[in-house]
């Protein structure tokens, strides 16, 4: 019986599958599409409601501009991952 040696190289591909699939990566297509539709459907609402404003409701106005609000939180956070990490290990 012989004796083996292992030898542990450090390299930079090495990083494990938990760190380089995080949940921004993996998703990024099905959170860009939720994003783009959120624009859409919300800015269709807005107009809709700026075209004729005594038919517009209140909910109709707010429920647009939720919708605007969150596509562009959820594009800022696809946009920029490594910003929450880096502000997260300060």
């Amino acid at each position: 019986m012989t004796t083996e040696r292992t030898i542990y190289v450090h390299d930079r591909r090495r990083t494990p599958l938990v760190l380089r699939a995080r949940f921004e990566w993996t998703f990024f297509g099905l959170g860009l599409f939720a994003a783009i539709n959120l624009f859409l459907v919300g800015s269709f609402l807005l107009m809709e409601a700026l075209r004729n404003p005594i038919a517009a409701s209140t909910t109709v106005i707010v429920a647009g501009a939720f919708m605007v609000a969150l596509a562009g939180f959820l594009l800022i956070y696809l946009a920029r991952p490594r910003f929450k990490a880096a502000s997260a290990r300060k």
